[in-house]
């Protein structure tokens, strides 16, 4: 089993998505793409009572298109309890075409990132009936 590197980063989602935590979500990502190496994310959103207050706009997506299809291998999202807006806010933060899994566990969705990471997409998205939510942006 890898040992958690450096490229996977955690964004921690408080108890709400909003315009702020939105663009924080975005700052952290904009950094990882700006090292230019590929990485992984894992996305905390098990705080209880997550709501979304607005839903981000997907034009984030297609600014970011070509270097989340070039550096980005995976992302995990940490649910806690299932609810509407949670799956809502987390959907939300869903890059194009980069694998995904949904976890209860953090511990969980840094061990599936890692492996995103090392390149074991068909291990992990199969471990876990993962699919990609979006379609690339040609």
């Amino acid at each position: 089993m890898s040992t958690v590197s450096p490229m996977v980063s955690v964004f921690v989602l408080g108890g709400r998505l909003g315009e702020d935590e939105f663009a924080s979500y975005l700052r952290s990502l904009d950094a990882n793409l700006a090292r230019g190496k590929p990485f992984a994310m894992v996305v905390d959103g098990s705080a209880p009572g997550l709501g979304v207050v607005e839903v981000p706009s997907q034009r984030w997506q297609l600014s970011r298109a070509q270097a989340i299809g070039q550096l980005h291998r995976g992302i995990a999202f940490v649910t806690g309890t299932m609810t509407r807006e949670r799956v809502r806010a987390l959907y939300a933060l869903q890059p194009p075409a980069v694998p995904y899994g949904f976890f209860n566990e953090r511990a969980d969705a840094m061990v599936w990132a890692q492996a995103a990471l090392d390149g074991e997409h068909k291990v992990a998205m199969g471990a876990r009936k993962t699919q990609p939510l979006m379609r690339a942006i040609p």
